[in-house]
């Protein structure tokens, strides 16, 4: 589920607007965007308006000058440094009516078409229409609006919660509707606390957000007395011996036997869940929960698979020890999520996100995630859903987790450049190319001896008079062109790929 799914039509286009000019440098012909969101000239030109009196309205810039500047020609985009596009994105989500018919069900629980009618200001047909749209867009998740309430497996239904709080009031912190949660957080410290001394551990900022979202969902759906929870049931029995969850379970007990809530063992597991799923605890913590859990747990036997078929990818290469613990910390929040979820919300651009991928891990290794999530969903006796974000979301995580292996493991690519000291113009290309080439990972780059060992020989003057010792040589054709930097560029991606 992409987030802007809860936004109408108009909004959608504004934020496909918005995001086609962050990924094409903050600038496009008004004729491009024109063409990609499917409007007519006045349409559009309505639109860019819009937009523009919606950013200035929500959001202060920097130098009280325009977010969205129209030149006729083409849109260009200057965002204040401390607003990315998601906090944008988060307030189109804010104000839409299917992420408030949401929030209410999330609050109240339940809810009449009356209620909805007067509280949102809609008809009553576009409250049903808007239900109808909500629903098709859960169905990943496998929860609905049924009879103003939200049904479902309970925890699928707090994961949904969870995913939809973090990105709308938690990463967007500034927005009004953050106030909730914020004003809820000094409670939740008192559980953060208490759970932190009961496992002897400590959260970072990051893993505290996350908590206190999550207490706060549940805050909100625990008092329901009848929640689904057949398939949690089936799936948990084999972790009920597990030594984290008993410590969790002792602490949950606790916290219910000071409250009017009736205690359940439902809570403690789908705590237990969050807490080894979303990457709460610190990779060492992990490390030491990982060598006391059962290796027969179905998470546990598929970390082990998974992390044996990239180990066997990239042999006879060794991976460091210290890798290969973080290897196996990403792969276990995948595979866990894998195994307990389904679903998921995407914020980011998902086929620009795909393509940098494939780029930074190359042909070789571009088919070995997906053999990967074959694997996981074949153990977990699970079908590929292309309709499932959370598949989409681990196999993309799965290229990540190689492209990490990548980044720590490339041999050094060692560049000489050969510039006519005579030439005037020697130096100053010297220093280009370097700053170009310094950016790019696993480079050594200097001076080239004849007697020195190089990957790459970059040289002003003829190849076919000179002989080095390289195993490609490239001359240059012109003063800092594009041209030659591209290719230069081109040369080194392959030569990485070669010798990894």
């Amino acid at each position: 589920m992409r987030i802007e799914q809860l936004l109408d039509k108009k909004e959608q286009l504004m934020v496909s607007i918005l995001k086609q000019l962050v990924l094409e440098g903050g600038s496009l012909p008004h004729s491009v965007l024109q063409e990609s969101v499917g409007l007519s000239k006045q349409a559009y030109d309505n639109y860019v308006v819009e937009m523009g009196q919606f950013l200035s309205s929500h959001f202060k810039s920097d130098s009280n000058t325009a977010f969205v500047k129209n030149d006729g020609y083409q849109l260009s985009l200057d965002l204040p440094e401390k607003i990315g596009l998601s906090a944008i994105v988060g307030q189109f989500i804010e104000e839409s009516s299917k992420y408030q018919i949401l929030d209410y069900l999330l609050i109240h629980r339940e809810f009449s078409i009356n209620q909805l009618v007067s509280t949102l200001m809609l008809s009553e047909s576009t409250v049903f229409r808007k239900i109808r749209e909500i629903n098709s867009v859960l169905k990943e998740f496998q929860i609905q609006i049924k009879n103003g309430r939200m049904v479902g497996e309970e925890l699928q239904i707090r994961y949904f919660y969870y995913q939809l709080q973090l990105v709308v009031k938690v990463r967007n912190g500034h927005n009004r509707t953050a106030t909730a949660l914020e004003q809820s957080s000094a409670s939740y410290q008192l559980f953060e606390n208490a759970l932190k001394k009961q496992l002897k551990t400590s959260f970072s900022r990051s893993a505290i957000q996350k908590l206190h979202c999550w207490l706060y969902v549940t805050q909100k759906r625990i008092i329901i007395k009848t929640l689904e929870q057949t398939d949690l049931s089936k799936r948990f029995t084999v972790f009920l011996n597990d030594p984290l969850f008993k410590d969790v379970d002792q602490i949950v007990s606790l916290y219910f036997s000071r409250s009017s809530v009736e205690d359940n063992i439902y809570e403690s597991q789908m705590l237990y869940i969050f807490l080894i799923s979303f990457f709460i605890f610190d990779e060492e913590y992990y490390y030491h929960y990982d060598l006391l859990r059962k290796k027969k747990l179905p998470t546990a036997t598929l970390d082990v698979y998974i992390r044996e078929m990239i180990l066997l990818h990239y042999r006879p290469r060794r991976i460091a020890l210290s890798l290969e613990k973080q290897v196996d910390y990403n792969l276990s929040q995948l595979n866990n999520q894998l195994y307990f979820f389904k679903g998921r919300i995407f914020e980011v651009d998902v086929h620009h996100l795909e393509a940098e991928l494939e780029h930074l891990l190359g042909r070789a290794l571009s088919t070995l995630p997906t053999k990967l999530l074959r694997v996981a969903l074949s153990r977990y006796y699970l079908k590929r859903d292309q309709h499932d974000g959370l598949q989409d979301y681990v196999l993309k995580s799965y290229s990540s987790v190689l492209s990490l292996i990548d980044f720590h493991s490339l041999k050094i690519i060692t560049v000489g450049l050969d510039f006519d000291r005579d030439d005037i113009l020697g130096e100053p290309f010297r220093q280009l190319v370097t700053t170009e080439l310094l950016a790019m990972n696993g480079l050594v780059v200097k001076e080239y001896v004849p007697k020195g060992r190089f990957d790459l020989v970059i040289t002003t003057g003829y190849v076919d008079d000179w002989s080095v010792k390289a195993e490609r040589v490239y001359a240059v054709s012109e003063f800092n062109s594009s041209y030659d930097i591209k290719k230069i560029k081109e040369i080194i991606y392959n030569l990485k790929r070669s010798v990894n």
